[in-house]
């Protein structure tokens, strides 16, 4: 009994792996509602076999198993994804609103929606209908309709030559700053080769705060979807205007060794991205870009003052490039640097701990950090560098003792 249970178990997961071959979706796994239109597919697929099929049929049984199973998990991916649409905040909402008022999305669904607003005797918003008007079928339309465009952007071959030009001048770029010492080569660094551009969609780019972003361990990296790119034929196009942002994950991706460690405090989030959008500009002017630098102004400005204590800051920003892409040695060589220009211990752990604090008290009782309190917490520690260093340069516990509402003894 139990060895044909098994037997069919493991027909059922042949079955699942013949499918995915036979119908596969090709955008990222990262794209709003893939896994539910992936799912839609293989029961489409299985109920057209069933059709075919009496019910006397060894296999019926088999398949009838199956469709139950891609069906429930269906419904769980959908009520996610109505959950992740819900979340979106009302400042985010334009976005989505942009997103489906273009010509594409008017004549894939704007039919859809205006029986949806007659029913409703109202106008209804586009977050308002995915979230709680639209039918299963309905929700499940959209998404087809969301990952046929992202997989047009992400599958575009008109866009390899464009990614594969700048990832050869991104490493002509890197092997002059290895040559001249700026940065080190270590061991098994990641070739820019083997970094996978991905174009994110706006649910998981834009309305997670984030224009790009390299995912560790996978050699993937995302950026910014161009909502309003238009026709297939300019992907090209858009890939040039977000270029800076390729390359500043490129950084991340090739020569970040100190992100990714996690036992040091230069892979604090503030000082990784001010040294990885330092290292982008730099790359840039290599390859003859000017004026690039549009992003990460305070923790850009932040590392500025810290190496600004030094009557040499150029020396001060080639450590850091060599801590950010060496061996633990250049890393501890930076923060020994920070050390004695600040003629303190501990520097840099101490502003980070001082950052890490500002960010709970603006926060208050919402308790989350976004973008805005991220960078408003660096400049407060940049005010109080400027102002009163002994602030910032405190041991933890008294760092504590300065909070408003703290123990009096």
């Amino acid at each position: 009994m139990e060895e044909r249970v098994e037997s069919e178990k493991l027909a059922r997961y042949r079955r699942l792996d013949e499918l995915e071959e036979m119908y596969p979706l090709y955008t990222s796994e990262q794209t709003l509602g893939h896994e539910a239109v992936l799912l839609a597919q293989k029961q489409a697929a299985i109920l057209g076999e069933m059709s075919m099929l009496s019910e006397d049929d060894d296999s019926y049984n088999l398949y009838n198993v199956l469709e139950k199973s891609l069906r429930n998990d269906s419904i769980f991916e959908l009520a996610d994804t109505r959950n992740q649409i819900r979340s979106i905040n009302d400042y985010n909402e334009q976005y989505l609103e942009r997103y489906m008022n273009s010509e594409s999305a008017e004549s894939h669904m704007g039919t859809i929606m205006r029986i949806a607003e007659q029913k409703a005797g109202r106008d209804l918003s586009w977050k308002e209908w995915l979230a709680e008007y639209a039918s299963e079928a309905e929700l499940l339309s959209f998404l087809q309709y969301h990952n046929h465009i992202i997989e047009q952007q992400q599958t575009d071959p008109d866009a390899y030559e464009h990614i594969s030009e700048e990832k050869r001048m991104f490493m002509s770029a890197v092997e002059q700053l290895r040559a001249a010492g700026t940065l080190v080569k270590i061991e098994g660094s990641i070739p820019a080769d083997e970094v996978e551009l991905i174009v994110g969609d706006i649910f998981n780019m834009i309305m997670q705060e984030r224009t790009g972003f390299y995912n560790i361990g996978v050699d993937e990296m995302y950026i910014q979807q161009g909502y309003e790119m238009g026709p297939r034929g300019r992907m090209k196009e858009y890939l040039h205007n977000v270029r800076h942002i390729a390359v500043h994950e490129l950084v991340h991706a090739v020569l970040g060794e100190s992100f990714k460690q996690f036992d040091t405090p230069i892979a604090a989030r503030w000082i990784n991205e001010a040294v990885t959008e330092a290292l982008t500009i730099r790359i840039d002017e290599l390859n003859g870009f000017k004026d690039t630098g549009l992003t990460y102004h305070a923790e850009r400005n932040l590392l500025e003052l810290l190496l600004s204590k030094s009557t040499n800051v150029d020396l001060g920003m080639k450590l850091a490039y060599r801590a950010f892409s060496g061996t633990l040695d250049d890393r501890e060589a930076f923060l020994a640097y920070l050390d004695i220009v600040w003629d303190s211990s501990d520097v840099l752990e101490k502003v980070n701990q001082a950052i890490g604090l500002e960010e709970v008290r603006l926060a208050g009782s919402v308790r989350k950090v976004n973008s805005v309190i991220r960078v408003a917490a660096i400049n407060v520690v940049h005010a109080n560098l400027v102002t009163d260093p002994s602030k910032i340069l405190l041991d933890y516990e008294d760092m504590i003792a300065l909070l408003p509402g703290a123990a009096k003894e």
